[in-house]
């Protein structure tokens, strides 16, 4: 994610951040696969790994085991 659109999280994760609010991000990327998928944008990648803390859902009726 580039741009205004990268930007526009990377402002919203500061702030809920220093706010000390609760942000719900989800995605179908693995935790570990971050930096590649989003190699273009290392520093929305930076503040997304410091400020955020995964969680895996795991549901049994998923074709798999989730990845982080």
């Amino acid at each position: 994610m580039e741009g205004a659109g990268g930007g526009a999280i990377e402002e919203t994760v500061r702030v809920m951040y220093d706010r000390q609010r609760t942000l719900i991000v989800t995605s179908n990327i693995p935790w570990s696969d971050l930096p590649k998928t989003y190699a273009r944008n290392a520093p929305l990648v930076s503040v997304i790994q410091r400020m955020c803390v995964p969680i895996a859902l795991v549901n049994p009726q998923w074709p798999g085991e989730p990845r982080r």
